[in-house]
C-alpha cells in the first residue's frame, strides 16, 4: 500500500475511521444516550474545514473558513448545551449541511471558472469535494424532515441515507485510489504565486 500523504485527505481518512468506530458503538451502547452522534457531528465539521483549508489557496477564502469554523463551533456548544445528551441535534446538522454546501459550491466556482483547471477530474480533492457534496445535498431535505416523521417514515428516511451514504463511499475510493498528477502540483503553484503578486 502506497504511502498516503497528499494533502487533506489524512484527514478525510481519520474521518472515516472516527465515523465507522462511532456507527459501530452506537449500534451497542444507544440508550437514549445522545452525546455519541452529536460529539462525532462536531468531529466532522472540524474535519472537513480543515480539509477545505488544506485545499484553498486564497489567503481571503482560508480566513473565511476559519471564521465559519469559530461560528460552528459556538453554535454546537449551543445546542448541546441545550439538547446534547437528551436529544439529537438535528439543528446543528442542518446548520452543518448548509455550511458544507456553500464551502463546496465556493471549491467549484473557484476551480472551474477562477482557475480554470482543465484537469479537475484527475484531482483526488474533486472527487473528495464531490462525494461530501452528493451526500450533505442528498440528506438535506431528509435531515429537515426526520423530526417529523413516525417510526416506519424514519425506517424509509435511513434507507436513504444508507444510500448517500454508499455513493459518498464510492467517490472516497476512487479519491483514494488516485495519485496526484504532476500537472495538478504546477498549476497549484503557478496560481499560488500569481495570488501572491495580485495581493
Amino acid at each position: 500500500m502506497r504511502k498516503i500523504n497528499y494533502k487533506g485527505l489524512r484527514v478525510i481518512i481519520v474521518l472515516l475511521i472516527l465515523g465507522f468506530i462511532g456507527n459501530f458503538f452506537s449500534l451497542y451502547i444507544h440508550s437514549g444516550n445522545y452525546i455519541p452522534y452529536n460529539s462525532f457531528l462536531l468531529i466532522e465539521t472540524i474535519c472537513l474545514t480543515l480539509f477545505f483549508y488544506n485545499i484553498f489557496n486564497k489567503r481571503s477564502a482560508k480566513i473565511a473558513l476559519r471564521s465559519a469554523s469559530i461560528l460552528a463551533f459556538l453554535y454546537w456548544i449551543y445546542n448541546f448545551v441545550r439538547y446534547g445528551t437528551n436529544d439529537y441535534m438535528d439543528n446543528y446538522q442542518t446548520f452543518e449541511n448548509i455550511l458544507i454546501l456553500l464551502i463546496v459550491l465556493y471549491y467549484y466556482n473557484e476551480q472551474i471558472f477562477k482557475m480554470n483547471v482543465q484537469d479537475i477530474f484527475s484531482q483526488p480533492q474533486f472527487w473528495i469535494v464531490t462525494a461530501y457534496f452528493i451526500y450533505f445535498a442528498g440528506t438535506f431535505f431528509l435531515i429537515l424532515y426526520i423530526p417529523w416523521l413516525n417510526s416506519k417514515e424514519k425506517e424509509q428516511y435511513y434507507v436513504m441515507n444508507y444510500l448517500f451514504t454508499i455513493i459518498r463511499t464510492l467517490l472516497l475510493c476512487i479519491a483514494m485510489l488516485m495519485r496526484p498528477n504532476e500537472g495538478e502540483k504546477n498549476i497549484r503553484k503557478n496560481n499560488f504565486s500569481k495570488d501572491l503578486v495580485q495581493q
